[in-house]
């Protein structure tokens, strides 16, 4: 057994214990009937007459979720490279940051909403929700970068921004990949919970329109979906973050 597999069996070991767990929950009927078999959840994602409605919703969650992470991505990186470079902004940079990861989601959905309308308020929710984790992660790889690149850029009479550029943002890379995998998951879960506030379409939709009407079947179809999402960005950048690692 090779190494990369043995490094696997943790996770997947975990992944069967919670399906079994799942599986035994619902034909207990846990929680008065509330927790449904898996097999009941796929249910309404794989029916002729539902289907749809349900990968219509993913592609709206996945939209919102990847247009979110892209403003996220590129204010949270800018905003390291700024924090990096002029010292005297640094601190106000970190707090606002802060601010951003710290204020409740159920504060900040309603203004959004107001704000950018019910079809943008996902939007805004996912790229507040990814601003954090990629701030963070690229900050720390630009203020990491070995010194003796430094040396040698500064030696030739390079600019602050030429340096960043040329050595700072490169050595930061496979840190701002980390922040992207970790960003990634909780874009998806901004935008889902953004829609809950009147959004048009999505997932978020679905789970609210799932819990009025008592439906759960319909309520664990949307969640498994929106879980499924959420791994599959998670493991993508994994495998980026694998080979970035590498180079």
């Amino acid at each position: 057994m090779s190494a990369a597999v043995r490094r696997q069996l943790p996770a997947v070991a975990g992944i069967a214990a919670l399906v079994v767990l799942w599986i035994i929950g619902g034909k207990a009927g846990w929680a008065k009937g509330m927790v449904v078999t898996p097999n009941e959840a796929i249910r309404p994602i794989t029916a002729a007459g539902s289907r749809s409605v349900y990968w219509r919703a993913t592609r709206a969650t996945a939209s919102a979720a990847g247009r979110g992470l892209l403003i996220g991505a590129v204010v949270g990186i800018a905003s390291a490279m700024v924090a990096s470079a002029i010292p005297p902004l640094r601190r106000v940079i970190t707090r606002i940051a802060a601010l951003s990861n710290a204020t409740p989601w159920v504060v900040v959905g309603p203004c959004l909403i107001i704000i950018l309308g019910r079809d943008r308020g996902p939007l805004g929710l996912a790229a507040i929700a990814a601003l954090f984790p990629i701030f963070v992660s690229t900050y720390v790889g630009l203020v990491s970068t070995p010194a003796a690149g430094l040396d040698v850029v500064r030696a030739h009479g390079a600019s602050q921004w030429t340096v960043i550029r040329t050595v700072r943002l490169p050595a930061a890379l496979p840190s701002l990949v980390d922040g992207l995998r970790l960003a990634a998951p909780a874009a998806l879960a901004g935008a889902v919970f953004g829609e809950w506030y009147g959004a048009p379409r999505g997932l978020g939709v679905l789970l609210v329109a799932a819990m009025q009407g008592a439906r759960p079947e319909r309520l664990w179809a949307a969640s498994l979906l929106a879980v499924a999402l959420a791994s599959l960005l998670y493991g993508l950048l994994g495998v980026v973050s694998s080979l970035v690692s590498r180079r």
